[in-house]
């Protein structure tokens, strides 16, 4: 579609109008429209043609209006904000750097701040790495401040993305003479670009955001003809790579489009729903929101706004994103519109700012150095100072250091427990794919040269994503003992250190310029231009967009069930000998038992051998007074002080005792295992409680529960709720400082009916939530919880105690009569959602009633 530029002329450009469009002068040329605006106006003429006239012809732009006109007047309506008093107070920071003046709302200036290298012209079109360079805002890509720092392969939606230049081969096919991509990797990645586009499509629209002419797209992945056949090897790689990249301001674009809809960080965000009411299945939504996409806590790349940035009304929604904003000043009218002339600092905060300028281009530190320096030719000097928490000795060598390592290592095998060995080959699967270590992560080390030296640096989380790629897998040495990467070039010399591509313009393959070397091609042929963004209208139901289907559970292992023999005298502590049997004598009262197949079944075993027969109706008798609440004889249950076999007598045979507490109102019964048992010494430094008082008496009575060990893994075996408290000086892991959490089952309609796909997507969003370190609450909880995350969580880690984030997702406990503070993991009510599978119905009430009391 085209439209003459000069029906934009008749709208001068003013600071303080919302218009967002850039105009030409000079002679009429001819352009095409943004996508975007093509389906606002498609949209527009849908409406018209539905309300209006079908026989008269259509003026979107209504008699004498322009399109300037138009969009402005869309923008103005979207932004329904009235303008904020002059003397309005509003926090922010002002900086001196470089003879211009900054001031940012949410943000210090970063390390370096290099004009010439952010005003760098845009390739044409664009490589994918220039939307990872901090630039000055840009009319052509406004959406360039929410790429994140740091891309992140990760989760149900973006992991399957998540392969590097050395990685991406075991997924190249070799058929025909020619290298192809495998077909499932193809599918997944193309279906992804689909829907991404679909997505920054819709919200774009739904957010009615007027954008600028200049609007632009960097080429999508599809653009990079990752499907086509290549007889070079190097080149299909760097094809795909250059594809997978391209992902990063695809899904960047779908983080700016998010944010500009209304209420975008709500708990059920509007952009959400109107996902799912126009073709995107629920279940690919929610995976949408876990993604790092619609993560506005990750840091962002941000930008240095100019005073012609066309985008200004929206510096708010940046703001609320968690993008960092700055804003240059040459004077106080640099900014009129209300959203940004508020930042304008006073001279105060100037002058200050004056004397405390920030430089411009500082220096990298070494430890940085992309390269290895060679060895000088005279021989190592003396040996340097050892970098903080190095862990190199004095004098020692490279392949000294790592024999000591080995030594050490060799040491904490002999002697590791079985929890130990849990948590270590827990590592090294984490660890396994080389994946860039993420915050809360493994530390990462550096070997660099000094003084003709290798010298062991520990690096910082930043320095990390600068340099991760930089080295190949063999180049990286991981340590599960300690949980510590080592990054050496020395550990294979031989391969070259990864260089980002985007470094590599003289050989960088452009989307204008790919002519693989083609061979009779086992797929169909298909076109290379990307995929259009069309107007949603044309999605049918069959089109939904799905998420990415994975293998259910198998089958799930049937509970532990005990002979009844063994559950009626362990658990319910029935003592009856083999003796002739009185009913109206022993009860008392007659005789109302169940038949001896209907108490078999209350015991829940049907299937074992019961040898004496003659134990059938005392057996009844016992378990109709335990259900229906009756008198208990003295003579059936061991619970009775008047018994011969009084499990808390002191004539008991158990080693275990059982101490009652308080906690927060409710009884709590403290099991206490013999000192002087086996093993005990190996037994974990926590505490055992449990609710149920059946429990705790069970404890006593089975003799082969001697260990803390031995109770928590029958516990777990039998689905039982237990605490496990500790002190905060007993806690078997170093603590993390903070945890993210993960998001609650999403709303759904009324009319929602619950599909494949969307038990498909509880699956996984409940098994990705269970392999965090305090889901083993789950197992401790018992009854439904256990049963649901049993099958998934190693019992290990559940005996071990409380976990690696029990400070950061748990309250202290306090118990009656007892000044010491106790831990121990449990779940929130958002979590016990997750794992059961509980989603909220959105009726829309709520919103009906804030509107009201808005009128009121």
């Amino acid at each position: 579609m085209k439209v003459d530029i000069q029906l934009a002329q008749d709208c001068q450009h003013d600071d303080d109008d919302d218009s967002r469009l850039q105009h030409s002068s000079g002679t009429s040329t001819t352009t095409a429209l943004p996508p975007c605006i093509y389906i606002y106006l498609h949209s527009k003429l849908k409406r018209a043609s539905i309300n209006g006239n079908q026989d008269t012809p259509l003026d979107p732009l209504g008699p004498g209006q322009s399109l300037s006109a138009a969009l402005s007047l869309e923008s103005t309506s979207s932004d329904n904000m009235t303008e904020p008093s002059v003397n309005e107070s509003t926090t922010f920071k002002t900086f001196y750097c470089d003879g211009q003046v900054i001031t940012s709302p949410n943000a210090d200036l970063p390390n370096i701040v290099d004009a010439n290298a952010m005003s760098r012209i845009f390739s044409d079109p664009p490589f994918p790495g220039e939307c990872r360079e901090l630039r000055f805002s840009s009319n052509a890509y406004p959406w360039l401040g929410f790429v994140p720092s740091t891309p992140r392969w990760q989760g149900r939606l973006l992991g399957k993305l998540a392969y590097n230049k050395h990685t991406i081969g075991t997924l190249m096919q070799w058929r025909r003479h020619t290298h192809f991509l495998n077909d499932e990797i193809y599918d997944e990645w193309h279906q992804l670009e689909i829907a991404l586009v679909h997505v920054a499509n819709e919200l774009i629209t739904f957010s009615s955001v007027a954008l600028p002419l200049q609007w632009a797209m960097f080429p999508l992945p599809s653009q990079y003809n990752y499907r086509e056949g290549h007889m070079g090897h190097d080149k299909f790689v760097k094809s795909i790579m250059l594809a997978r990249d391209a992902f990063v301001p695809l899904t960047s674009l779908c983080s700016f489009a998010i944010a500009m809809t209304r209420d975008f960080r709500s708990k059920n965000p509007p952009w959400a729903q109107r996902l799912i009411d126009h073709g995107c299945h629920s279940s690919f939504v929610e995976e949408l929101q876990d993604s790092q996409i619609a993560d506005f806590s990750e840091d962002r790349l941000g930008v240095f706004i100019k005073a012609d940035w066309d985008f200004q009304p929206y510096t708010d929604r940046f703001v609320s994103a968690g993008v960092p904003v700055w804003l240059l000043w040459s004077d106080k009218t640099s900014f009129t519109h209300h959203r940004t002339k508020i930042y304008y600092p006073s001279d105060e905060a100037v002058a200050t700012a004056r004397q405390n300028p920030h430089a411009a281009k500082p220096e990298r530190p070494s430890v940085l150095s992309r390269t290895v320096p060679s060895a000088s030719t005279d021989g190592p000097q003396s040996f340097p100072p050892l970098p903080k928490l190095s862990r190199q000795l004095v004098g020692e060598t490279f392949e000294d250091y790592f024999l000591r390592q080995a030594r050490i290592c060799e040491e904490k095998l002999v002697a590791e427990t079985a929890d130990n060995k849990a948590r270590r080959l827990n590592r090294e699967r984490a660890q396994e794919r080389h994946q860039l270590p993420g915050k809360g992560g493994p530390v990462v080390f550096i070997w660099e040269e000094v003084n003709g030296w290798l010298v062991r640096t520990k690096l910082d989380r930043k320095q990390v994503d600068d340099v991760w790629e930089d080295f190949t897998d063999a180049q990286r040495k991981f340590n599960s003992f300690n949980n510590k990467w080592d990054l050496a070039v020395q550990f294979a010399p031989e391969e070259e250190p990864e260089r980002d591509w985007d470094d590599e313009y003289d050989s960088y393959l452009h989307p204008m310029e790919i002519s693989p070397v083609r061979a009779p091609s086992e797929l169909p042929a298909t076109d290379d231009t990307p995929p259009v963004l069309e107007p949603v209208s044309t999605l049918s139901a069959s089109d939904t967009l799905l998420p990415a289907a994975s293998s259910l559970m198998p089958d799930p292992l049937p509970p532990a069930n005990y002979p009844a023999v063994l559950v009626i005298r362990n658990r319910y502590g029935f003592v009856w000998r083999d003796l002739p049997y009185e009913p109206n004598t022993i009860l008392k009262q007659p005789r109302s038992a169940p038949d001896w197949e209907s108490t078999r079944r209350v015991l829940g075993d049907t299937a074992s051998m019961w040898c004496a027969t003659s134990l059938q109706d005392p057996v009844s008798d016992f378990v109709d007074c335990f259900v229906t609440d009756k008198y208990l004889p003295i003579s059936f249950w061991d619970g009775c002080a008047g018994n011969d076999w009084y499990i808390l007598g002191f004539g008991n045979a158990s080693k275990n005792t059982v101490r009652l507490m308080s906690h927060d109102g409710k009884k709590l019964y403290l099991i206490e295992t013999n000192p002087s048992a086996a093993n005990f010494c190996q037994d974990p430094a926590y505490d055992i409680l449990v609710e149920d008082p059946l429990t705790a008496l069970e404890c006593l009575r089975r003799k082969q529960l001697a260990t803390r060990r031995d109770i928590i893994k029958h516990f777990i075996t039998t689905g039982k709720a237990f605490i496990t408290r500790s002190l905060a000086n007993q806690l078997p892991y170093s603590q993390a400082r903070s945890v993210k959490r993960n998001r609650p089952p999403g709303y759904r309609r009324p009319t929602w009916k619950p599909d494949m796909f969307d038990y498909q997507r509880y699956e996984n969003h409940r098994n990705d939530f269970l392999l965090t370190p305090h889901a083993r609450a789950a197992v401790k909880s018992g009854g439904i919880l256990w049963r649901l995350s049993v099958q998934s969580i190693d019992p290990n880690y559940v005996a071990a105690g409380p976990s690696s984030e029990v400070l950061a997702t748990s309250r202290s406990k306090y118990f009656e009569g007892d000044k010491a503070q106790y831990w121990d993991d449990e779940l929130t009510d958002d979590e016990i959602d997750i794992i059961c599978g509980v989603y909220k119905i959105d009726t829309g009430m709520y919103r009906n009633l804030q509107h009201d009391h808005y009128r009121n």
